[in-house]
């Protein structure tokens, strides 16, 4: 046993330097409230298990929602009390066995964030959207300090000034608890305190980021040859959707457009090597899956009509035309580039001298 505390603030302090495995704390405390003392407790480390005692069961659900470990109505019982120490026990015990494990874990964020250990997903419940999204961007800005202001300004411009710093340590805890109870290690998220508080994102050597990984293999990318061809087709098919695709996050656009460019450089890579080998129908089928990945591309109806025509199938690329016309319609409410229509229209007039 570390101490027992009468004062919040005292046994904050004392928190931070010993770092329990297990804190009792009374809800109802002069000055702070337990709940609030559980907050800011978490907001040091979630790895502290926490139980609630009480003599009221009103504030139960609250409780649980702050991930509480145990909530335990006065007077304390010794059977009950007990109960909660066997489900410290086992909790602890199976934590143990998962880090003893390999515990690499696989990150990906291309359509939708995954987390892959032992060629398993590991299912994260997230508790709300906002959890997600803030998850998404400090991960996008991992290992970079983001200010708790800036935070605010991004995701609750809308609120309450006087409730905006709750809503962020709470959506913090949640995004720590929901990462914990998944059994995700090796991702970090560090309150920081340098001119402005803010937090950063870490990951260690146990996390392999996808994406980071598959954009250095792009800008390294070689002449592609018989015995590279598996290895760049691999690359290709890791790409299956947009960075964060599934989200539509705004904030993401930049990136997701650099992504794209690079999807683009393996493609035309890729596609060159099988047109060199006469297999243009091989290169076809990519653009065709970029087509469908990345539907707003103009390049990739462009470069199936100069597929076509080198294998002299016109009516696809009368197709490809008239569906590229359709898409930058609805999208952008813009007609093809030039280049492309000046293409097509050399094309029709080839076509209609040698018809």
């Amino acid at each position: 046993m570390i101490g027992a505390f009468t004062e919040a603030t005292e046994a904050i302090e004392k928190i931070k330097l010993t770092s329990p495995d297990i804190i009792f704390l009374d809800i109802n405390m002069p000055g702070i409230n337990g709940l609030e003392v559980s907050t800011k407790i978490q907001e040091y480390n979630s790895n502290i298990h926490i139980v609630f005692i009480t003599g009221y069961d009103q504030y139960a659900i609250e409780a649980f929602e702050l991930f509480a470990l145990d909530y335990i109505l006065k007077p304390v019982q010794k059977n009950r009390l007990l109960k909660t120490l066997d489900r410290l026990s086992k909790l602890t015990l199976n934590q143990e066995m998962i880090t003893n494990k390999d515990g690499s874990i696989l990150l990906n964020c291309f359509d939708e964030i995954t987390f892959v250990c032992n060629s398993e997903e590991l299912p994260v419940k997230w508790r709300t959207k906002k959890a997600l999204e803030l998850f998404a961007y400090l991960l996008h800005h991992r290992n970079r300090f983001v200010s708790k202001d800036s935070l605010i300004e991004m995701f609750w411009s809308d609120f309450d000034p006087e409730k905006t710093n709750q809503q962020l340590y709470t959506t913090i805890y949640h995004i720590r608890n929901s990462l914990k109870k998944a059994n995700i290690n090796g991702i970090e998220i560090k309150s920081t305190s340098r001119m402005e508080n803010g937090y950063i994102l870490e990951l260690d050597e146990r996390v392999h980021f996808l994406v980071d990984n598959w954009a250095d293999s792009i800008q390294s990318l070689d002449q592609i040859t018989g015995e590279n061809h598996k290895y760049y087709m691999d690359l290709f098919h890791q790409y299956t959707g947009d960075l964060f695709g599934s989200y539509q996050f705004n904030w993401a656009a930049a990136e997701v457009d650099i992504y794209r460019q690079h999807l683009l450089q393996l493609t035309e890579k890729l596609s060159e090597y099988y047109v060199r080998n006469k297999q243009c129908n091989k290169a076809v089928d990519l653009y065709q899956q970029v087509q469908v990945l990345c539907p707003q591309l103009e390049i990739s109806y462009f470069q199936l009509m100069k597929l076509y025509d080198k294998m002299k199938l016109f009516q696809e690329i009368e197709d490809q035309f008239n569906k590229l016309v359709d898409m930058m319609e609805e999208e952008y409410d813009l007609p093809p580039s030039i280049e492309i229509y000046d293409w097509y229209q050399n094309y029709r007039k080839h076509l209609q001298r040698y018809s």
